[in-house]
């Protein structure tokens, strides 16, 4: 009965070897997967922590929101956003609004992590586009600024729609 056995194994050694190697080529595709997911979210948490950590950050951030205020008041103004484009606000501005730049471009090649991102700069990455958006669409209407600050609009639309959705499905409970 062992020799049949090992005569019958013997027959299925190929067709065997053939399944325990798809098997470890799924694991092994599954484990690239995951170390990927991985590395994106470690790529964005170091991202975060630079930009809430990092002390040249938090004086860029703070160095935006003092210049955000001044940007404020040219909203909707064309002329007082001329003259608002010629101060050294100006380039504070545009400094905080490159970080996001690049907070979009992470997301959309796939180098950060979408989820982590979202949940952790969603709201103040909206806010700062709400903040700057008539800056935004003045540049991307320049010949030459049609691209400018491209990945940050269309995942301000994106990360919008969706917390939009998110109050439609969850409206807050009532308050007596």
């Amino acid at each position: 009965m062992g020799a049949d056995f090992l005569k019958a194994f013997g027959d299925y050694a190929a067709i065997s070897t053939f399944i325990f190697s798809i098997i470890g080529a799924c694991i092994a595709w599954r484990t690239i997967v995951e170390q990927k997911k991985s590395d994106r979210r470690k790529a964005a948490v170091d991202f975060f922590l630079k930009a809430e950590m990092d002390g040249p950050m938090l004086d860029a951030f703070a160095r935006y929101k003092a210049a955000s205020a001044k940007l404020a008041a040219a909203f909707g103004n064309k002329t007082n956003l001329k003259a608002f484009m010629e101060t050294p606000e100006y380039h504070h501005v545009r400094s905080y609004l490159n970080v996001d730049e690049l907070l979009a471009v992470g997301v959309r090649t796939g180098c950060f992590d979408e989820d982590v991102c979202y949940h952790y700069w969603s709201d103040s990455l909206i806010e700062r586009f709400k903040e700057c958006e008539y800056l935004i669409k003045h540049l991307q209407q320049q010949p030459d600024g049609v691209a400018t600050y491209l990945e940050l609009t269309k995942l301000n639309a994106l990360w919008s729609r969706k917390i939009e959705e998110y109050r439609r499905k969850n409206p807050p409970p009532r308050v007596a």
